[in-house]
């Protein structure tokens, strides 16, 4: 999780050269996984990056330009305003709906975390909202989910009752909070899970996903390898997908999306 949001966070910041950066898809298949390390190691390390910028817009001020605005993303990650259309046309409002959908990303993690608890039971992977949608969910179906019936994921309760995964929730519903204003940012996000895995911010581990218990893979936090090669970042306008491979062609080592890990029963 560490490494979702220290991708985020860096995507969010404005820094010398690099200008300020919304996704406008984060979702779990567009998270990918990499391990550190060789086969060999006892304990593979796995960093995660943020992938596919086809929809994602570079800012250098706070106004938006109009031809980036609109309800575009995944229905099933769409936060409230945007699918009730009433999204505020600056900076600040697009990084909310980034963290909103990471909100729901983390969640998916969460629910198929072991907490190390043997009368812990961790259930079959399920995509946010499953339970009350279907399987391809219109916009107008998830608008009265989310704005309408303001519906949530929810956590089982070994998680409400665990010392440091009920931090993580509390983090978590502070970022998928209904008013957009009330969502922490990606910085505070990643500030709180960091304190909470008692590590800084280049990395944590710790967290094994449920379907990975038994080779003890942890999931390890990555830098900043969202935005390596930071020249593609700088400029206005949308990022293609052809240039975010350019950067990770760079990578040698394979890589596996979010989802498909976690919602592997091993």
């Amino acid at each position: 999780m560490s490494g979702m949001l220290e991708g985020l966070a860096f995507l969010h910041e404005t820094q010398g050269n690099k200008f300020t950066v919304v996704h406008r898809d984060i979702k779990s298949k567009n998270i990918l996984l990499k391990s550190i390390g060789s086969a060999a190691d006892k304990e593979m390390a796995l960093t995660a990056c943020i992938a596919d910028f086809g929809l994602a817009a570079v800012f250098s001020s706070p106004q938006i330009d109009e031809q980036v605005t609109g309800q575009v993303g995944t229905f099933r990650y769409m936060s409230p305003e945007v699918l009730e259309g009433a999204t505020e046309f600056t900076v600040p409002a697009f990084q909310r709906i980034d963290v909103y959908a990471m909100a729901l990303v983390m969640w998916e993690v969460l629910s198929r975390t072991s907490l190390g608890d043997g009368d812990d039971e961790v259930a079959p992977y399920k995509q946010p909202f499953e339970d009350v949608t279907s399987t391809y969910p219109s916009l107008g179906e998830m608008r009265d989910v989310v704005v309408n019936r303001k519906l949530r994921p929810e956590f089982r309760p070994a998680i409400t009752q665990h010392p440091v995964a009920s931090a993580i929730e509390y983090t978590i519903r502070d970022m998928w909070h209904t008013i957009a204003d009330g969502r922490i940012t990606a910085s505070l996000a990643r500030e709180r899970v960091n304190a909470m895995n008692g590590c800084d911010s280049h990395g944590s581990e710790g967290y094994h996903s449920s379907s990975d218990h038994n080779r003890k893979t942890s999931v390890s936090s990555t830098t900043r390898d969202s935005c390596e090669g930071g020249e593609h970042l700088a400029g206005e306008g949308s990022l293609s997908s052809s240039g975010f491979n350019m950067v990770m062609d760079g990578l040698q080592r394979e890589r596996v999306p979010l989802r498909e890990l976690i919602s592997e029963d091993r």
